[in-house]
Parts: structure tokens; C-alpha cells; sequence
């Protein structure tokens, strides 16, 4: 999750051209899948994990969505947990902004 940083700063996946950009971006994605998968199992809070961490997979959602996309292109395999947390955060983000029912949540 130290990598997070870079994942932000690409706007689309196809910006990491060097293989060692796509490497790591590879590899934080991979981190925040784990911990989804986890938060899935409720081996991990969710809310907890949310509250943490809601604020940068939010910011990190456009890329790593993008991300997600040309690894599909390459058969690798998908992050489905990671995509379904995405689309919490969105839902939590939207919620808070409006007061909605988990505003508290993020």
C-alpha cells in the first residue's frame, strides 16, 4: 500500500510504459485486492478498512479501474473483490457527500 502514491499519479493504465511503473502499479493494486478479498471474509473490517484507506481508493478508482481493464485485455487474472470495494468507496464518497445512509462511513 506504499505505492499508492504512484498509482495515483497515472491517469490511465496505458501511461505506465516502463515495465517497472507497470510492475509496481501491478503490485499496489494487488495489496488493496488482498485486503479486499479480506474484507470480504470479514477477516477485516470493512468499515475500518474504509475509513482509513476510503479516501485514496477513491482518488486511485479512475486508474485502477483502467488498470483492471488492460490486464483483462492480457487474460491475467481479475480483481473482482477489488472492483466490488471500488464501487463501496464510490457509493460511500456519493453518501457522505449527500448525507446519505453510510456518510459516516468515510
Amino acid at each position: 500500500m506504499l505505492n499508492a502514491e504512484l498509482v495515483r499519479r497515472f491517469k490511465r493504465a496505458r501511461d505506465a510504459r516502463r515495465p517497472a511503473d507497470y510492475a509496481l502499479m501491478n503490485r499496489a493494486l494487488a495489496e488493496f485486492q488482498t485486503t479486499a478479498m479480506l474484507c470480504e471474509k470479514r477477516l477485516l473490517d470493512t468499515d475500518l478498512f474504509v475509513n482509513a484507506w476510503g479516501d485514496v481508493l477513491y482518488q486511485l478508482s479512475p486508474a485502477a479501474a483502467a488498470f483492471i481493464q488492460v490486464r483483462r485485455t492480457q487474460r491475467a487474472s481479475t480483481w473482482n473483490s477489488l472492483e466490488r470495494l471500488l464501487i463501496e468507496v464510490e457509493r460511500r464518497k456519493q453518501d457522505a457527500e449527500t448525507g446519505g445512509p453510510s456518510s459516516d462511513l468515510l
